[in-house]
C-alpha cells in the first residue's frame, strides 16, 4: 500500500498528498449555461485533468458543494476521471455558488477545491429592463449603454452575445446603470442585453432586455474606399472627355472633306463650237455638248445659303440647223 500523508491547507481547502505527489484540484464547468430559467435542467461537470497512470483505474469520490449554504449537495464514486451532477427542474432555491472536490475512497481528507461557478435562476415574474445606446458608435469614439429597471437598488449585468461583459450597481436612489465604452474598438461591436437582480436576492435574475446592436465602422477603411471610388470616377471622367474630343475632331475632318471639290468633277463651262476639233469644223450636226458630273452634289449641312453654288442644267443647242416645217 502506498504510504500517504495528509496536510491541512490554508483553511479554504484540504490537500491530499501522496509521497512526493499532490492531488490537483479538479476542473469544473456548467452546461448549458450558468443562467437558467425556472423549470429547466442544468449540469455541473467535475473532472481530474492530469490523473496519474498508476491510478487510472482507481476509484475516486467526487463531492459537489453549495458554498452559500456550506452544504454538500451530492456525492458520486467513479473510476473515470470525472463525474456530472445534474440539477433537474431548477427553482429559485438552486441559485448559488458551487465548487467540487474529490478524494480516494480510503482517504479522510479532500483534495483542493475547484474554481467556483455561479448558477443564476431567471424569474419570469420579474419585469424586464430597458436598454438604450448613447453616443456615436464609431471606432475611437465613446458610447454609453444605459440599463433601466423598474425599481431602485438594483444590480445590473451587461452581456454581449450571452457572454457577461460587466456588472454595475445603480447609484443611490436610482434605477439606471451606466456602462461606458471608451475609445471603441472593432471588437466591441456586437449585440448587447442587460439583466438585473435585487441586492437581497443575488442569484434571482430578471429576463434579458431587448437587444441593442453596437455596429462599428472603421473610418480608415471608409476613407480608403472613398479615395478609391473618387480616383475611379476621375479616370472615367477623363476617358469621357477624351472620347468627346476625339469624336469632335473626327466630325470636323469629315465636314472639311465634304466642302472640298471632288476629284474628276467637270467644270461648268460650255465649250465653243468646234473646240477640241483640230479642223474647227465642230460636230457635223452642229450640236455642242457639255460633260455632266454624274456624282451627286454634296453640300455642307448648316452652310450659309448665300455661299452655296447654284445647280446648273445644260441642254444641247443646235446651230445653223433648220427647224422642221421651215
Amino acid at each position: 500500500m502506498t504510504e500517504k500523508k495528509w496536510l491541512e491547507g490554508d483553511g479554504s481547502a484540504s490537500k491530499a498528498i501522496a509521497v512526493g505527489r499532490v492531488y490537483p484540484k479538479p476542473s469544473i464547468s456548467v452546461s448549458p449555461n450558468h443562467v437558467v430559467a425556472e423549470g429547466e435542467n442544468v449540469s455541473i461537470h467535475c473532472r481530474i485533468e492530469d490523473r496519474n497512470e498508476d491510478r487510472k483505474n482507481s476509484q475516486m469520490e467526487f463531492s459537489l458543494v453549495d458554498k452559500g449554504k456550506h452544504a454538500t449537495c451530492a456525492r458520486k464514486k467513479t473510476e473515470t476521471p470525472g463525474v456530472t451532477f445534474s440539477i433537474l427542474n431548477v427553482n429559485t432555491a438552486n441559485g448559488g455558488i458551487y465548487y467540487c472536490e474529490y478524494r480516494p475512497p480510503e482517504a479522510n481528507q479532500w483534495s483542493d477545491v475547484s474554481d467556483e461557478i455561479y448558477i443564476n435562476v431567471t424569474d419570469p415574474r420579474l419585469e424586464k429592463p430597458s436598454i438604450i445606446l448613447q453616443g456615436e458608435p464609431a471606432v475611437g469614439k465613446n458610447v454609453t449603454v444605459e440599463c433601466q429597471g423598474p425599481e431602485q437598488d438594483l444590480v445590473f449585468s451587461l452581456h454581449n452575445s450571452r457572454s457577461l461583459t460587466a456588472v454595475r450597481m445603480v447609484e443611490a436612489d436610482g434605477n439606471t446603470a451606466y456602462f461606458p465604452f471608451q475609445m471603441l474598438r472593432l471588437e466591441d461591436a456586437g449585440t448587447y442585453t442587460c439583466r438585473y437582480h435585487s441586492k437581497e436576492k443575488p442569484f434571482l435574475w430578471s429576463g434579458p432586455s431587448k437587444p441593442v446592436d453596437l455596429i462599428l465602422q472603421d473610418q480608415t477603411i471608409i476613407w480608403a474606399i472613398c479615395g478609391a471610388a473618387g480616383l475611379l470616377l476621375l479616370v472615367l471622367l477623363l476617358l469621357l472627355l477624351a472620347f468627346l474630343f476625339h469624336r469632335r475632331r473626327k466630325r470636323g475632318s469629315a465636314a472639311e472633306k465634304r466642302t472640298q471639290p471632288l476629284s474628276g468633277e467637270a467644270t461648268n463651262t460650255i465649250p465653243e463650237a468646234g473646240a477640241g476639233d483640230p479642223n474647227g469644223a465642230g460636230d457635223p450636226d452642229g450640236v455642242s455638248y457639255a460633260v455632266l458630273n454624274h456624282q451627286p452634289w454634296k453640300t455642307t449641312q448648316g452652310a450659309n445659303p448665300d455661299t452655296v453654288p447654284e445647280s446648273c442644267v445644260y441642254a444641247s443647242v443646235a446651230k445653223d440647223r433648220p427647224r422642221k416645217g421651215q
